[in-house]
């Protein structure tokens, strides 16, 4: 008997539905430097598809208000591209910044929310943020990782007709 072949890659990758995912991101208490930073964390990973390391090596250099855009260097694929911002990220990266530490010298856009006022270090930092909201939320979810926001970014985008082409793009 032959044995069915099982592709690594070939199955839908896990995501949640869009409107969790925008519920998970409401959950966030914004009155707080902690609120501020993990709501803007939270959404350059569903609105961008930005990966956890991409978010956490942003630096201050990378962000461009005035032209709406976002460059992205430390990249898995070593490819640096230019993101477009939507006018609710970048409401939330100037909250944010007005709000962060000012006396920092730091170049990293996220740092710690308590002294010492370094860069956050690790992805996996990121991890504990989406696993913290998704308990609080209640959202049933196939994992409690971070990738699965850039799933479900990549899964609203082609269910609203963006192409597979594009959808890869971002």
């Amino acid at each position: 008997v032959y044995k069915v072949i099982e592709w690594k890659l070939a199955s839908v990758p896990k995501f949640i539905p869009y409107e969790d995912a925008r519920r998970l991101i409401s959950a966030v208490d914004r009155n707080t430097l902690k609120g501020k930073r993990d709501y803007l964390m939270l959404l350059l990973m569903l609105q961008l598809g930005l990966r956890a390391n991409e978010v956490i090596q942003l630096r201050m250099e990378d962000i461009f208000l005035r032209k709406g855009e976002l460059f992205v260097r430390e990249t898995k694929t070593n490819r640096e591209r230019v993101l477009p911002l939507t006018n609710e990220l970048a409401d939330a990266i100037v909250d944010y910044l007005r709000h962060r530490q000012p006396e920092t010298p730091q170049r990293h856009v996220f740092i710690r929310s308590v002294p010492p006022y370094t860069p956050l270090s690790c992805s996996s930092t990121l991890g504990t943020v989406v696993r913290k909201y998704i308990r609080e939320t209640g959202i049933q979810t196939p994992t409690f990782g971070t990738h699965q926001l850039r799933h479900t970014l990549a899964t609203h985008l082609v269910n609203n007709g963006v192409s597979f082409k594009e959808t890869a793009d971002i």
